[in-house]
């Protein structure tokens, strides 16, 4: 790990008052989630479902679980 990417994780650890890396990025991923919920209570709502069903797909490649695990 550099020492600029070691910087960035002991920022985001203390930003989300956590101990390991992994807590800080599901501090991220609730933050996002959260901020995604507020926006599209905000955002005009179009009729065409082809916008709806891409911002779904967005939704879940952010929100489904990661295939590995990062440990510090």
């Amino acid at each position: 790990m550099s020492r600029e990417e070691r910087a960035e994780w002991e920022a985001l650890c203390r930003q989300y008052n956590v101990d390991s890396l992994y807590e800080a990025i599901q501090g991220c991923r609730e933050e996002l989630k959260f901020l995604a919920h507020c926006a599209a209570r905000l955002e005009p709502r179009t009729d065409e479902e082809a916008d709806e069903e891409a911002d779904e797909e967005i939704y879940e490649e952010i929100y489904e679980e990661p295939d590995e695990v990062i440990h510090e």
